[in-house]
């Protein structure tokens, strides 16, 4: 008997066969519905693969996209400054001229915008902003030290320090900076120890807490605190495969640390970003593995002190800006990204604004908080 002579049931049987088989074998690939116990809201706004920031518990400001016409082209996607109020379930424009928003923080918003064919940059609370000329060639001359902190969205003068040979990292106003001790090439492999200078008087605290483990520095409002991570390459992978323990620290304005472990899971063998603070442990986006048709690997993972596990809530394609991360909402229970389920949605038109709600039971009461029902994810003090 020839394959041309098969049966056309013998055909229908075996592609059924076929279809089952590939369904079966590719389930965990095609699978993007968020973990049971989370609520994934999507704003069904196109989002810019940048940087987003929360104002509130409520509201996130995001680089947007705008359907308008221009002349013959009908449909083309301009790119704006939106909000979306996670309440409301309602995404604004709030300013269309813009070109990139550069930071959020302690009630200031900073981002440029194009004004009579020049880009320009602005500065201020939100909707009282003013138009802050960039320093010019001179000025950055003479005050070489004064750097921009992304976590105040101002400047900070490191002149101080340098006489004595200090790299220093500064925290919020009030809060004092880390002595990093003396610069090093690889600043993510220095085991040195680090030191706080505290804001409210100056005072030296020794930390232990190593150089490497403050790549990434992330504050916490829910806590009070400040994150201190490493950036987890794929050689930091391999030591925390070995040690299965990935140490995170917490650190307080005035010099109290806490130190915490988060597993190790296989698949994460080619690194991670940012791992970042929310109410119940630390999150971060994973993106080795993506493919076309399905996210692979890629996705949103959680740490939960609560039970200690490390999981993925949300299989897909996760973006925030090649340097960016997830933004958490100050109270903890939300976090906002761009999401699309694989790479071949990754784009512009397709890409949209998501919410996680993190904390059982969905919103805090306002004040930081957490409902009732979400007593597992309420923090412990830093010790």
């Amino acid at each position: 008997m020839t394959v041309e002579s098969l049966p056309k049931k013998v055909w229908l049987s075996l592609g059924i066969a076929l279809v089952l088989a590939l369904t079966l074998a590719g389930k965990r690939y095609l699978d993007t519905r968020v973990a049971p116990g989370f609520t994934l809201i999507d704003s069904r706004t196109p989002v810019a693969d940048r940087q987003m920031y929360w104002l509130d518990d409520d509201r996130v400001l995001f680089l947007g996209g705008e359907t308008v016409r221009e002349g013959r082209d009908f449909g083309k996607l301009r790119q704006v400054l939106m909000i979306f109020d996670v309440a409301k379930r309602k995404a604004s424009v709030y300013r269309r001229d813009v070109h990139s928003l550069l930071c959020v923080a302690e009630g200031r918003v900073v981002y440029t915008a194009y004004e009579g064919g020049e880009e320009k940059r602005y500065a201020g609370e939100l909707g009282r902003e003013v138009h802050t000329p960039w320093k010019t060639k001179q000025e950055v001359a003479a005050a070489p030290e004064v750097k921009f902190n992304p976590l105040t969205c101002g400047f900070f003068d490191h002149a101080a320090y340098k006489p004595a040979g200090k790299q220093v990292q500064p925290l919020r106003d009030g809060d004092g900076v880390l002595d990093l001790g003396r610069p090093e090439r690889e600043e993510w492999t220095d085991r040195n120890s680090i030191r706080l200078i505290r804001g409210s008087d100056h005072a030296v605290v020794e930390l232990p807490v190593e150089r490497r483990q403050t790549y990434h520095v992330h504050h916490a409002p829910f806590r009070g605190a400040y994150l201190l991570a490493r950036f987890i390459n794929q050689s930091a992978t391999i030591e925390w495969s070995g040690k299965r323990c990935e140490p995170l620290w917490w650190l307080a304005p005035d010099g109290r640390t806490e130190k915490e472990c988060m597993p190790y899971l296989p698949i994460l063998s080619f690194g991670l970003g940012h791992v970042v603070p929310w109410r119940g442990g630390v999150l971060f986006a994973h993106h080795r593995g993506a493919g076309q048709w399905g996210p692979g690997d890629a996705g949103l993972y959680i740490w939960n002190r609560g039970d200690g596990l490390l999981r993925r809530v949300l299989p897909g394609v996760v973006s925030h800006g090649v340097t960016g991360h997830p933004a958490v909402s100050p109270d903890g229970c939300r976090v906002a990204f761009g999401y699309a389920r694989n790479m071949s949605q990754n784009r512009p038109r397709t890409r949209t604004l998501r919410v996680l709600e993190l904390c059982q039971g969905g919103k805090s009461d306002g004040q930081g908080r957490p409902q009732p029902d979400c007593a597992g994810c309420e923090p412990r003090g830093v010790r």
